[in-house]
């Protein structure tokens, strides 16, 4: 199952213009199939903004720029930590920037 994390890296390659689009839909599909059985629902959440954008791109109803525009708006805010029905947040001003590490927690 793809995380939150994951996808939010692999995004930020697609915005820096490190990865295709047909790559990076393609590495999407492939990872988030099924993703409803079990994985977490930020980044259910996640996917299907991206999704949606993507079929928008797809279908001409936005241009790459307006794409890329639409995907960096969602690597503005991050859930560091989702403790039940908790969640941190924390934002980034460089939105185009990629995530270099996970953030671990121990209590």
């Amino acid at each position: 199952m793809v995380s939150e994390f994951e996808v939010r890296n692999r995004l930020a390659d697609l915005v820096n213009d490190e990865a295709s689009v047909d790559s990076f839909e393609r590495w999407l599909l492939r990872q988030s199939w099924n993703m409803h059985l079990g994985g977490s629902q930020a980044a259910q959440d996640l996917v299907s903004e991206i999704e949606l954008h993507l079929a928008e791109y797809s279908n001409g109803h936005l241009s790459k720029d307006a794409l890329f525009s639409e995907l960096s708006s969602l690597l503005e805010t991050i859930v560091v930590l989702d403790i039940g029905r908790s969640q941190i947040t924390s934002t980034t001003s460089d939105l185009l920037s990629p995530i270099s590490a996970e953030v671990r927690l121990s209590v």
